[in-house]
């Protein structure tokens, strides 16, 4: 999802820029990709045309051929907001491990004297689940 969503940034720009807005910063946690999909983030108040450029010249040399390997692909496997939404949906399951992680740990440690942070707990997670069904629809 984040190479496609590259790969946007630099042959389809405006939908990719508009895509990224879609983002919070912790969608982008634990990504590879992630100082280049931020540096994108910090160009979107510049003209759409001079992005591509803009990004090349703030990457790192390791960044920039990850870049331009991507920009080389033929085309693009889905629009750019498509890759958000993967993204998104992706930020969304790592936050419910998370909490199903700190349910299991409260619920083994003592469940009675935890049970409104268990409660607080699984109605994130839930909110989450109806959050991540609806990306997926």
């Amino acid at each position: 999802a984040e190479k496609g969503l590259i790969w946007a940034l630099l042959h389809d720009t405006g939908a990719a820029i508009l895509a990224l807005a879609t983002l919070e910063l912790s969608d982008l946690e634990e990504l590879t990709t992630a100082p280049i999909l931020q540096t994108a983030r910090s160009l979107t108040d510049w003209p759409t045309d001079s992005i591509p450029m803009a990004l090349r010249e703030r990457l790192d040399d390791k960044e920039l051929q990850l870049v331009t390997t991507i920009a080389n692909q033929g085309a693009a496997p889905a629009p750019a907001n498509e890759w958000a939404r993967a993204l998104k949906r992706l930020s969304y399951e790592r936050e419910k491990a998370t909490l199903q992680s700190e349910i299991n740990r409260l619920q083994e440690t003592d469940a009675v004297k935890h049970t409104h942070e268990i409660d607080e707990l699984w109605k994130r997670k839930k909110d989450l689940l109806h959050q991540i069904e609806t990306l997926s629809t």
